[in-house]
C-alpha cells in the first residue's frame, strides 16, 4: 500500500487526484490494493493466520510455522524438522 501514496516516485500523491486528507488517501490506497490483489490474493495469508490461530489458541502452541504441521508429523515439531519448517517459513 506504501506505493500509492506516493513514496518512491511519481505516483498517486497527497491532493492530485482531489482527495482532501490523510483518511481519504488511505481509503483509496486500500482499495486500489483490494482491486490489485483481489480476493484470490489474500486467501494463503487468511489460511495461514487461520492455522496460526487455532494451533495457539485451541492448542496452546506457540506462534510459529512448525506447529501448524503438528498433526502432520508429531513429535518431529521439537527437532530439526521443526527448524526446517520454521527456516524454510
Amino acid at each position: 500500500v506504501w506505493h500509492y501514496k506516493g513514496w518512491g516516485g511519481a505516483r498517486w500523491t497527497h491532493g492530485s487526484k482531489g482527495y482532501g486528507n490523510d483518511n481519504e488517501d488511505a481509503t483509496h490506497a486500500l482499495m486500489i490494493s483490494w482491486y490489485h490483489w483481489g480476493v484470490h490474493g489474500w486467501i494463503p495469508y487468511t489460511t495461514l493466520g487461520a492455522a496460526l490461530a487455532i494451533m495457539s489458541h485451541r492448542r496452546g502452541f506457540p506462534m510459529t510455522i512448525r506447529y501448524v504441521f503438528w498433526p502432520l508429523i508429531g513429535e518431529r515439531c521439537y527437532g530439526w524438522m521443526g527448524d526446517l519448517v520454521d527456516t524454510l517459513s
